[in-house]
């Protein structure tokens, strides 16, 4: 299913759709994804404007074995939040490691980008979790505002004192996902999107050199079927 124009609707209809889409990867991770010792809950945020998060943890001493080895190369990605309305997090823990968060899926929304002072809080926390050894996944379905015209991948970046590539002026939505390395070094694998592509399956890593790939995509179809008729239609029309 292509990304839909989400500037049709309000960012009450997207934060519905959303809550859909986070509970339906989380469920996916959970049953088919995460191997042991990782699992997966979906979290809510109240009074707070942060955006809404999928989180990943390790239990205490989580074996070797598991998610596939991470092929080289950088890239990034973005998402979504809405600041008065009840944020969702989804952490995933690992039993082996004190069921330390070691890694965020992060859904950018419209209110994340309508001031200086969200956008930056929403930097903030995604450096505090990289610093942290947390590896992050943020997805960005909205198109840049006046205060953030070149997107979070690129100030994240500027805070690390690199420059990210700037997005494609068709290609102005995105998914970024961020590997903490040896020694603390980042890198990033970045898509750029616009309306009308299909999602990209994404790397969720769990360790420095292991990963999952989340399948933003089908999750992203399953939870458009839950989204009332009236607005579907307003999403699809014209498309």
């Amino acid at each position: 299913m292509p990304i839909h124009d989400w500037s049709k609707v309000s960012a009450g209809v997207f934060h519905d759709f959303h809550l859909s889409w986070v509970h339906d990867l989380r469920d996916l991770l959970n049953q088919k994804l995460l191997p042991d010792p990782f699992y997966a809950l979906a979290e809510p945020v109240a009074g707070e404007a942060v955006p809404d998060v999928i989180t990943l943890q390790a239990q205490t001493g989580a074996a070797e074995a598991g998610p596939a080895r991470v092929a080289p190369g950088s890239g990034s990605l973005l998402m979504h939040d809405s600041a008065d309305l009840l944020s969702r997090r989804i952490s995933i823990h690992s039993e082996w490691e004190g069921d330390a968060v070691v890694a965020v899926i992060e859904f950018v929304s419209k209110g994340n980008k309508t001031s200086q002072a969200k956008v930056d809080q929403f930097v903030s926390k995604s450096l505090s979790f990289l610093e942290k050894g947390i590896h992050l996944l943020f997805i960005d379905l909205h198109a840049p505002t006046r205060v953030l015209p070149m997107g979070f991948h690129s100030k994240i970046f500027e805070q690390l004192g690199g420059a990210a590539p700037s997005l494609a002026a068709d290609r102005l939505l995105s998914a970024v996902s961020y590997q903490v390395r040896e020694a603390g070094r980042i890198c990033s694998r970045a898509v750029a999107l616009k309306v009308g592509d299909l999602l990209p399956e994404m790397p969720v890593f769990l360790r420095a050199h292991e990963f999952v790939r989340a399948p933003l995509e089908s999750t992203y179809e399953q939870a458009f079927h839950s989204v009332p008729r009236k607005y579907r239609e307003q999403l699809t029309r014209g498309a």
